[in-house]
C-alpha cells in the first residue's frame, strides 16, 4: 500500500485500487508492446515474403521477355522439302482437267492448243469467264475438282512427311492457281503440313473464280506471272529474315519443264526428284539438259519411291 507524506504526517492511501488499476494497466501495456511488437514483427516477415514474390515474378517476365528475343535471334538450320503440285501431287494438271466442264469437245480442244502459246494466267482467267458465261458455277468446279486423283503415293508421302515434321520445312511452289490447289488439299487435311504455298493468286468473287496475274518478268521458262527462282529466292530471304531458318538442303519434287529454271539454280548439295517419263525427265536425259543442272538428280514413279527415298536419306 502506498504511503505518502504531508506537513511529516504519514498518509494513508485509502484507494488501494490504484495499485492494482497501475499494475494491470502496466501489464496491458506490457501486453499491447508484446503485440504490437508481434505485429510489427509478421508486417515486415509478410512485407520481405511480398517483396520476395513481387521480385520472382519480375525475374520470371524478364526471363520470359528476354528468352524469345535470344532464341529469335539463334539461327536454325533445316531442310526444305519444295514440291510442284499439278502432275506431282495431282496425277494430271488440276486446270487442264476443268476443260472437261466445257459442253464443247472443240472448245476442250482449243483450250490444249492455247496452252502452247498463251500467256497461262490470261489463259485461266478467260476459261473461268466462259464457265461464267455458261452458268457453270463455283459448286459445280468444286465437285469437278474433287475428282482430279492424287498422284499414286503421294497422299501417303505427305502423311509420311507430317510425322517428320520436325525434320523440315516443306512448301509448294506451282504456277497453278492458289484457290484449286487449297481445294485438293483440303480434301486429305493436309494444308497445315506446308509452311508456304505459292502459287497464281487466285479468290472467288460474284460466282466466279478470279485468277490475277502476279508480275512481269524475263524468265524464258517460266509461265508468265510467276518465274520458280524468282519465288525460290523471295522464299529463302523470307524463312532466313522472318523465321531465322537457313537450310543446309533443298529436295525438289516435280515433273515438268518450267520446273527446269529452278532445277539448274539448285546447288551441289541438293536434290533434284523428277517424275520419270514426263517432260522435265524427257528433257534432262533426252534434250541433254541434264548438263546444266549442279545438283543431284534422282527420279521417281510414285509417292512410294520417294518416301522410301527419304528413309534411305535419313538412314
Amino acid at each position: 500500500m502506498k504511503k505518502e507524506e504531508e506537513n511529516g504526517e504519514e498518509l494513508i492511501d485509502l484507494n488501494p485500487e490504484g495499485d492494482d488499476n497501475a499494475n494491470s494497466n502496466s501489464k496491458n501495456n506490457i501486453k499491447n508492446k508484446k503485440d504490437d511488437d508481434n505485429k510489427n514483427k509478421k508486417f515486415h516477415f509478410t512485407k520481405i515474403i511480398f517483396t520476395v514474390l513481387i521480385l520472382f515474378i519480375l525475374i520470371l517476365l524478364i526471363y520470359f521477355i528476354i528468352k524469345p528475343n535470344k532464341n529469335k535471334n539463334e539461327v536454325k538450320r533445316k531442310d526444305l522439302i519444295i514440291f510442284d503440285f499439278d502432275k506431282t501431287i495431282s496425277f494430271n494438271d488440276v486446270f487442264e482437267e476443268q476443260r472437261f466442264l466445257l459442253p464443247s469437245v472443240k472448245e476442250q480442244e482449243e483450250i490444249m492448243e492455247r496452252m502452247y502459246y498463251e500467256n497461262w494466267t490470261s489463259l485461266m482467267s478467260s476459261v473461268y469467264d466462259r464457265f461464267y458465261e455458261l452458268n457453270i458455277t463455283i459448286s459445280d468446279i468444286n465437285n469437278f475438282i474433287d475428282t482430279v486423283k492424287y498422284t499414286e503415293g503421294m497422299v501417303e508421302l505427305l502423311q509420311y512427311l507430317q510425322k517428320n515434321k520436325n525434320k523440315y520445312s516443306i512448301v509448294i511452289l506451282s504456277a497453278g492457281h492458289y484457290y484449286q490447289i487449297i481445294r485438293m488439299l483440303q480434301r486429305i487435311n493436309m494444308i497445315e503440313l506446308f509452311d508456304e504455298i505459292i502459287a497464281i493468286p487466285s479468290y472467288i468473287e460474284n460466282n466466279k473464280i478470279i485468277v490475277t496475274q502476279t508480275y512481269e518478268h524475263h524468265c524464258d521458262i517460266c509461265n508468265a506471272g510467276q518465274c520458280k527462282t524468282l519465288e525460290y529466292n523471295k522464299l529463302i530471304n523470307k524463312f532466313k529474315k522472318d523465321k531465322n531458318i537457313i537450310f543446309d538442303k533443298v529436295y525438289y519434287i516435280c515433273d515438268g519443264l518450267n520446273d527446269y529454271c529452278l532445277a539448274r539454280n539448285l546447288g551441289k548439295n541438293d536434290s533434284l526428284l523428277v517424275r520419270k517419263n514426263y517432260t522435265l525427265y524427257e528433257g534432262l536425259y533426252n534434250a541433254g539438259m541434264i548438263k546444266n543442272i549442279s545438283c543431284k538428280v534422282e527420279s521417281w514413279v510414285d509417292g512410294f519411291d520417294v518416301i522410301n527415298y527419304f528413309n534411305n536419306e535419313i538412314n
